[in-house]
């Protein structure tokens, strides 16, 4: 399998700064922030994605970068970098103590992908979600905990009908960079607490399921997924 190398938004950051030659100091004066304010974005510890919108704009202007280009996460990807082979389950083993990979964030998670993925296929990105103990569905429904979204969505009705569920609490919408940062431990997206309250009576995007036991509904998806997974696997 194979994927281009990505550089996490910190990397990203100190790249930039340790190119123009500045300390981390001079671009917390530069940008009127505090130095553990922009520390924090630097080690990943806070994403400078989720500041303000003039914080954001302050501190790229100091490091020269684009600020639509950092929004679109062109520079995730390193251009100087060719593709290289990445093990799934060393990626997991390298990232995650065996304590910390049983709590992973995504774990019993139903999750949707929709829109253009850029790190990964869409096929490669359900296989790393079930490795990481989530359960990937095509459809939207009541029980789906995480829209994760590519390029090119805003205007679909997928993602405006996402947008509704999760404006009543059901689920959360982040984007692929974030579900792989949190991947990495270093982002825990929030989760919509009126997911756990769905009833019989919610009707769903794409289906009608019962809410009495949500664990009938992991083990029959993760059957659905490996049936799947099966079915592709004999067709090539």
């Amino acid at each position: 399998m194979l994927f281009s190398k990505i550089r996490m938004e910190q990397d990203i950051l100190r790249d930039a700064r340790e190119k123009l030659g500045l300390t981390q100091q001079e671009v917390a004066d530069k940008s009127k922030i505090k130095l553990r304010q922009y520390q924090r974005f630097e080690s990943g510890e806070r994403n400078l994605s989720a500041s303000s919108f003039e914080i954001a704009r302050r501190v790229l202007e100091v490091l020269e970068l684009d600020m639509t280009s950092f929004a679109r996460g062109d520079y995730v990807i390193s251009g100087e970098a060719e593709d290289i082979p990445i093990d799934i389950e060393k990626l997991f083993s390298n990232i995650y103590t065996k304590r910390d990979y049983a709590q992973n964030v995504f774990r019993d998670k139903i999750c949707v992908f929709i829109g253009r993925l850029e790190y990964f296929s869409r096929e490669e990105a359900q296989e790393i979600l079930f490795e990481a103990g989530g359960v990937p569905q095509n459809n939207l429904a009541v029980f789906v905990s995480y829209v994760i979204t590519g390029r090119g969505t805003a205007n679909t009705k997928i993602y405006k009908d996402a947008k509704k569920l999760e404006q009543q609490g059901f689920l959360t919408i982040i984007t692929e960079h974030e579900f792989f940062t949190a991947l990495n431990g270093r982002f825990i997206p929030s989760e919509n607490s009126n997911r756990s309250k769905a009833k019989r009576d919610v009707i769903t995007i794409n289906a009608r399921e019962p809410a009495d036991d949500f664990s009938d509904v992991l083990d029959n998806k993760r059957a659905a997924y490996l049936s799947a997974r099966k079915v592709r696997a004999t067709s090539r």
